[in-house]
């Protein structure tokens, strides 16, 4: 696992160019450039490249965050709810779909968060992604939780996840578990038998990753994949599915590695028993709905708790047909700790979860899509 995310993290940088000097980029999707498709078996990538704009900071990601140990995420012995807590004196970006191993069971993000520097124990939202074990693992840490390597695969997981969806969480991991069991053999291989149901552990197993990388290495090996690049929307078997992107290149480049791989999972669970020829959609028509979503009216999330927003001019500006402006006021948190506020916005084809640090004058850190 730790030499297939190595391997990923150079292809990351092959991909995407020399990006760690280059901090913030692109305000609206009006700005988007789409390219592609580039191609491996059923999976194809579009790639959002955006104009370089003022106000973007330099985040750590969950996944270094944990590896550093300058964040701890605890259990509180209830299935949706966790606590994590920043204890460096750097931002932290957790991007919903991310995967925390350990605990009484592993978990997935259900929202995008931004912590503080020494941020305190702060509520994080989480969905369960192991569905049974509610015990220790192992030799594992039953009180808290290690490495995020992996993100959600899959449109219907990550879909029902970003709504709150316990249940239909469960039942896209038990479908993605059950596709790959058809098409990888030897799938569900040194599983251990405390954690059946664990999508990490599928997503980790030998067996699946050496199938998934065969997408992945085919994608790097393309020369026309380099260049600046803000994010990311894949397509299988010919249909749109979904994708990131971010408001810096370098945060982009960070996430990628991870993205990627998620998207090679999705697209091996729904590779097709015989060959079958199918046209995909143009750089041109993916641009058309990334600027459309943008567009939309949005809406601010509330999970059930107040969110960090408190400016009444700014709940309107949001609710603005045109989208946040490319420097935007920061505002001040309502909840300590946590920096982040999310605006849903949405279309016919398409649903955007965009994510702002309020103390950052950039426009947004992180936009996920999903097709519908």
């Amino acid at each position: 696992m730790f030499k297939r995310i190595g391997f990923l993290l150079v292809v990351s940088v092959f991909v995407l160019g020399p990006l760690g000097a280059r901090c913030s980029r692109a305000a609206s999707a009006e700005n988007f450039h789409v390219v592609g498709p580039f191609t491996a078996g059923n999976l194809a990538v579009y790639l959002i490249r955006g104009p370089k704009v003022p106000g973007g900071q330099h985040y750590l990601t969950l996944d270094e965050a944990l590896a550093q140990k300058k964040v701890i995420v605890r259990e509180t012995q209830e299935v949706n709810n966790l606590t994590v807590e920043n204890i460096s004196n750097k931002p932290v970006f957790l991007q919903a779909g991310q995967i925390v191993k350990g605990g009484k069971q592993d978990r997935t993000l259900s929202r995008d968060m931004i912590l503080s520097p020494h941020s305190g124990r702060v509520p994080l939202p989480v969905n369960c992604v192991e569905q049974g074990r509610w015990s220790q693992r192992g030799h594992s840490p039953e009180a808290t939780f290690g490495s995020a390597p992996t993100i959600l695969a899959g449109k219907r997981a990550m879909a029902a996840n970003l709504a709150g969806n316990q249940e239909g969480v469960w039942h896209a991991v038990r479908k993605a578990q059950s596709r790959l069991e058809q098409v990888v053999p030897g799938s569900r291989a040194g599983i251990s038998a405390e954690s059946p149901t664990s999508m990490e552990l599928t997503e980790q197993n030998q067996a699946v990753a050496r199938s998934a990388d065969v997408y992945v290495k085919k994608l790097a090996k393309n020369p026309n994949i380099r260049g600046i690049a803000i994010g990311f929307v894949y397509a299988i078997n010919g249909r749109l599915n979904s994708g990131d992107a971010y408001g810096s290149s370098a945060l982009f480049a960070k996430m990628y590695p991870h993205l990627l791989y998620a998207a090679a999972i999705d697209a091996l669970s729904h590779r097709p028993v015989h060959a079958s020829k199918y046209s995909l959609p143009k750089a041109a028509v993916v641009q058309a709905m990334l600027k459309a979503v943008d567009r939309a009216k949005g809406y601010l999330l509330t999970r059930g708790q107040p969110r960090a927003i408190s400016a009444t001019a700014m709940v309107q500006e949001i609710n603005r047909k045109t989208a946040i402006p490319a420097i935007a006021p920061p505002l001040k948190p309502v909840i300590r700790g946590d920096r982040a506020i999310v605006v849903r916005k949405k279309t016919k084809a398409m649903v955007m979860y965009q994510t702002r640090d309020v103390q950052s004058h950039a426009a947004f850190v992180h936009r996920a899509y999903l097709t519908k």
